[in-house]
């Protein structure tokens, strides 16, 4: 908001059409005159559509003057504006004065955009493709491996994995950040698999309703046939017009629009269901492990304490023995 006594253009209603005037008045004479051959030329390659250069000219200036609040700049555009409606009303009344005037301007227009364009330098597009990553030649599985003995763990002392599960219901155990690009990649591809499978159930449900409404209209036309005079035809009746006309080529076992969507989505369905029983089956699996490395992480814990009870003791007892043998009078 402005300050009190601040002259806004866009609040003041006489400013707001004395300017919408302008405009219409500064495009009117516009299709009326000539342009010059190499502007037509140029602006027919570079652009989609022919465009008018002098219409596009006053329209980028006045929305570029569009939030201009200083009353300074108002008034000198206002003055320019009023000068060139001058000079397009008296070139669009075909006087050679005002034509050349106005060539002019498009051709400085027109070279100075060019030598911008050619100044500007496209960065180079750099391709974002994802390597594939794959498993280490020879590589077991993770439900065959863990629980790792303690001589093979790197670090000397275990942690207790975290069981994760995925937006799209792919269980995972989670051992140590950061994650490893092959799970991720693992993790990606189910997910991705799993949606695909989501969408089809989706697209046959809207089709199903295209399929019913199929059936019914197949279902009238054939009650249709029967109920003729001639038996549609040559007197052959439904069957015959059935086999021999519409339904030729399906054979004796054709189905419905509605019967045949609804196996495919019974063959989706049973695959997302086989989906789901695997996720189970393999998470119950992770569990176990989970389970067993958390025994096994308390047992450990336990002997390290009982080792660093011993330790200790130990060290008591050397550093009491090296006094009394220091010490004669002891």
């Amino acid at each position: 908001m402005g300050a009190h006594g601040q002259f806004i253009p866009k609040a003041s209603t006489r400013h707001r059409i004395a300017c919408r005037a302008l405009y219409r008045a500064l495009l009117k004479p516009c299709g009326n005159i000539p342009l010059p051959v190499n502007t037509i030329t140029q602006t027919t390659t570079t652009t989609r559509s022919t465009v008018n250069p002098i219409k596009n000219f006053i329209r980028k200036r006045f929305h570029r003057n569009l939030k201009v609040l200083s009353p300074h700049l108002i008034r000198k555009g206002l003055k320019i504006g009023y000068l060139a409606e001058h000079l397009l009303r008296t070139a669009a009344q075909g006087v050679p004065t005002a034509i050349g005037q106005v060539h002019t301007v498009l051709n400085t227009i027109a070279s100075e955009a060019e030598t911008a364009r050619r100044a500007y330098t496209q960065p180079e597009c750099k391709s974002h493709q994802r390597l594939r990553v794959w498993p280490f030649p020879g590589a077991q599985k993770i439900t065959e491996t863990r629980p790792l003995p303690l001589e093979k763990i790197s670090s000397g002392r275990r942690h207790v994995p975290s069981l994760v599960l995925t937006s799209g219901g792919f269980p995972f155990l989670r051992f140590k950040k950061h994650q490893s690009p092959y799970l991720s990649r693992v993790i990606r591809d189910r997910v991705i698999q799993k949606q695909k499978m989501l969408d089809q159930t989706d697209f046959l449900q809207e089709t199903e309703k295209i399929a019913r409404t199929e059936d019914t209209w197949e279902n009238m036309v054939l009650s249709e046939i029967d109920r003729s005079v001639k038996g549609g035809v040559e007197e052959g009746g439904e069957e015959k017009w059935w086999t021999e006309g519409w339904g030729k080529g399906l054979g004796d076992n054709e189905q419905s629009w509605t019967v045949s969507i609804l196996e495919a989505k019974n063959k989706v369905n049973l695959a997302v269901e086989a989906d789901r029983a695997r996720a189970k089956l393999y998470g119950e699996k992770l569990l176990k492990i989970r389970e067993e490395e958390k025994r096994l992480c308390q047992i450990e814990g336990e002997e390290r304490k009982i080792r660093k009870r011993q330790d200790r003791l130990e060290r008591r007892q050397k550093k009491r023995s090296g006094v009394e043998k220091m010490d004669p009078a002891f």
